[in-house]
């Protein structure tokens, strides 16, 4: 039997297989390559393929496919999926490599300023957002039908 897909979260099919069952090949291509994670595997491809039983790359964060996600298209995909989502969808591991806690990198500050928040950017410019209130909901007249029911309008 072959699975095939893209690992979602540590409890997925390929999960459960990886910690409970044995006797199954793991073949890992992760996106991006990570030296930490490399795999051998006793799949037998033919004798012209560059795969030979591991990963033939040797460079951290080398592309599997360059030509289908060269380097913008992947920053894209980061930006959109999250760490968690792109290190689940394209490096097959459910969890980033530096882990789901939060990020020094992560952090921005803001002040106040009149009608802005000033947010202040990882590069140390200032950027103003409006401040935006809520509009006003329409006022609602209460009507008084008996004593066990309202109706409001408006």
């Amino acid at each position: 039997m072959v699975v095939v897909g893209q690992r979602l979260n540590e409890s997925d099919l390929s999960g459960y297989i990886l910690k409970n069952l044995s006797g199954w090949e793991h073949l890992n291509l992760p996106t991006e390559y990570e030296p930490a994670r490399k795999f051998h595997t006793n799949i037998k491809w033919d004798e012209k393929s560059i795969w030979k039983g591991s990963d033939p790359r040797t460079e951290e964060g080398e592309l599997l496919w360059k030509k289908k996600f060269p380097q913008k298209v992947l920053e894209s995909l980061k930006a959109g999926l999250g760490s968690f989502g792109y290190s689940a969808q394209h490096q097959q591991s459910p969890v980033p490599a530096k882990g789901g806690t939060f990020q020094e990198a992560w952090k921005r500050y803001f002040e106040i300023e009149g009608d802005y928040y000033i947010l202040h950017t990882k590069h140390g410019h200032r950027k103003p957002v409006a401040i935006r209130s809520i509009a006003p909901l329409p006022t609602l007249a209460v009507k008084r039908l008996s004593s066990a029911s309202t109706r409001l309008s408006g």
